[in-house]
C-alpha cells in the first residue's frame, strides 16, 4: 500500500526522504496546486510548533498601559 501524500510530505519536511523521493515530491508539489497548498500549510504548522515564528505578546501587543 502506497503511503498517503501527507505522510510522504511529512517525511520530506523532516528530512527523512531519499534524494530520489525528494525530487519526486518536489515535482508533485510544483505540478499540483492542492499538494502545493498542503505543503505550504504543513510548513507553516511546523514553524509554529517549533517556535520558528516569534508570537510573543510583547512583539504584537500595542497596548502600552491599561487603565481599569
Amino acid at each position: 500500500m502506497e503511503d498517503s501524500i501527507e505522510h510522504r510530505l511529512s517525511a520530506l519536511l523532516d528530512g527523512e526522504t531519499s534524494e530520489f523521493e525528494t525530487r519526486r515530491l518536489v515535482e508533485e508539489i510544483n505540478k499540483n496546486p492542492e499538494i502545493k497548498n498542503l505543503w505550504i500549510r504543513m510548513n507553516k504548522t511546523k514553524s509554529l510548533l517549533t517556535a520558528e515564528i516569534d508570537f510573543s505578546p510583547t512583539k504584537y501587543c500595542f497596548i502600552t498601559s491599561w487603565k481599569s
